[in-house]
């Protein structure tokens, strides 16, 4: 197993274990010096959404997870538009996640909230990226 599919398996097993340890809906804000921005958690393995602040930036990436028992459902879409929704109020510039090449529904669902294709540092997956920074500079325009 090369180096960048261990990574990626130990990080889908941390998303799985917050996952069936959630109980409910949640959201927490980041502790001081902690790069997380939220976590939003659905029954106990049903879905995770996360979004974390890069480092030294005013960019978060996303992931989420939906179980197959329940995918199709908007779940998603729902998750993600909330992960939007909060980096806006948190004016970042912009939000990324990495997504597997062969996740079309994923790949279409970020494409439809905006999101615009990029090239990813890691093979088999494309970066879905949103630019919120136009937005706040417009909305800081129009407030003067």
């Amino acid at each position: 197993m090369g180096a960048s599919a261990l990574i990626l398996a130990v990080a889908v097993l941390v998303v799985l274990i917050m996952a069936a340890n959630a109980a409910r809906l949640s959201s927490r804000q980041p502790s001081s010096g902690s790069p997380d921005v939220a976590a939003i958690e659905v029954n106990e393995a049903d879905a995770v959404a996360r979004l974390s602040q890069v480092d030294g930036t005013r960019e978060a990436e996303f992931a989420i997870l939906v179980s197959h028992f329940i995918s199709g459902r908007g779940l998603g879409r729902l998750l993600l538009k909330k992960l939007v929704a909060y980096a806006r109020r948190r004016k970042l510039d912009a939000i990324h996640g990495d997504v597997l090449d062969d996740n079309t529904p994923m790949l279409q669902l970020a494409q439809t909230l905006g999101f615009h294709r990029e090239t990813s540092e890691h093979t088999g997956m494309t970066r879905m990226r949103l630019v919120l920074a136009r937005e706040h500079d417009a909305m800081d325009r129009a407030a003067h």
